[in-house]
C-alpha cells in the first residue's frame, strides 16, 4: 500500500470514529442495515449518473469553459457510449475490461484520444467515490498502460517570421489578418482573443481585458498594449463595422459563424497553423 492510499484510509477511519462509529464493519462481518442499503444504492450508480453529477457539481459549478466541457462530453457520450448504463462498481471490479477499452481506443482513435478519455474516466470515478464509499479505492483507469505523449513543438523562430508575414499578407480576410498579427504581438491564447469584446479595450490605460482566460474568471488579466497592438485593434474595429456590423457590436473579431466571432483560425500552411494553435 502506498503512503498516499494509507493516508486516505486513515482519514476515512478518523471521520467514522468522530461520529462514534467503528471504522470497520461489525465483528460478525455485517454492517448496519441502513448503511448496507445506502451502500447498495450508490454502488449501483451508473457511469451516466456519475458523469451527470460530475458535469453539474464540478465542471459547471467551477466555471469550466464550454470547450472543456464538450471534450469531456465527447469522451463519455461517444467513446464510452456502451458503458453509460454500466454501474461503476462493475468497471472497478473488472479493470481488465477498462485496459482492453484503452487498447481499442488507441487503435481506432489514436494514442492521445485514448489517454484523454481514460483521464476523463479516472476523474469521474474519483469524483463519484467522494460520496460513494462502497466503490473500491483502486481506480479502474489505473489499469491501463498509458501511451507515450510528446508536447507539440510549434514554436516559431525569428527566421520563420519573414515567410509568416508573407503568408499573413496573402490572407483575404482582413479581420483574420489582424487576429493573427495581434496574437503574435501579445502572445495570448487564440481562444481567449476570439471571445474579446470592444468593451474590453481601454485605450486610455492601454490595456485589453481578458475576463475569462483558461482557468476561469479568477485568472482574469489585462494585456498591456503597445503602439502596434493599438493600431491593429483600431484597424480590426474598422474592418468589423464594415464587414459584420451586427456581430461587431458584440465581438472584437466578428465573423459569420454560429458564435458571431472567429471560431476557427488555423490556416493551411505550417506558419498559419502555428499561429492558429
Amino acid at each position: 500500500m502506498t503512503t498516499r492510499a494509507a493516508r486516505a484510509i486513515a482519514k476515512e477511519y478518523l471521520a467514522q470514529i468522530s461520529k462514534g462509529q467503528h471504522p470497520k464493519t461489525r465483528l460478525d462481518g455485517r454492517a448496519g442495515q441502513a448503511e448496507t442499503d445506502g451502500n447498495s444504492a450508490v454502488a449501483a450508480a451508473t457511469l451516466k449518473q456519475a458523469w451527470q453529477r460530475y458535469l453539474e457539481a464540478h465542471l459547471i459549478r467551477k466555471g469550466r469553459s464550454e470547450k472543456t466541457i464538450s471534450g469531456y462530453r465527447d469522451h463519455v457520450e461517444r467513446l464510452f457510449s456502451e458503458w453509460l448504463e454500466t454501474p461503476l462498481l462493475d468497471l472497478a471490479n473488472d479493470p481488465g475490461r477498462v485496459a482492453k477499452k484503452h487498447d481499442q481506443l488507441t487503435r481506432e482513435n489514436g494514442p492521445y484520444m485514448a489517454n484523454g478519455s481514460m483521464r476523463t474516466l479516472r476523474a469521474i470515478y474519483n469524483h463519484a467515490r467522494k460520496t460513494n464509499r462502497s466503490l473500491p479505492r483502486d481506480n479502474p483507469a489505473d489499469a491501463v498502460d498509458w501511451n507515450q505523449e510528446e508536447r507539440r513543438n510549434t514554436g516559431m523562430g525569428t527566421g520563420d517570421l519573414k515567410e509568416w508575414f508573407l503568408e499573413l499578407a496573402s490572407l483575404d480576410n482582413p479581420i483574420r489578418r489582424e487576429f493573427h498579427l495581434f496574437t503574435l504581438l501579445c502572445g495570448s491564447r487564440p481562444t481567449a482573443l476570439q471571445q474579446a469584446k470592444p468593451e474590453h479595450i481601454n485605450f486610455r490605460r492601454r490595456t485589453l481585458h481578458i475576463p475569462k482566460p483558461k482557468g476561469g474568471s479568477k485568472r482574469a488579466f489585462g494585456i498591456p498594449l503597445s503602439r502596434e497592438m493599438i493600431l491593429s485593434l483600431i484597424r480590426v474595429l474598422r474592418f468589423g463595422r464594415q464587414m459584420h456590423p451586427s456581430q461587431a457590436q458584440k465581438w472584437l473579431f466578428p465573423a459569420e459563424s454560429a458564435s458571431g466571432h472567429l471560431a476557427e483560425t488555423k490556416g493551411r500552411s505550417r506558419y498559419s497553423i502555428k499561429m492558429g494553435q
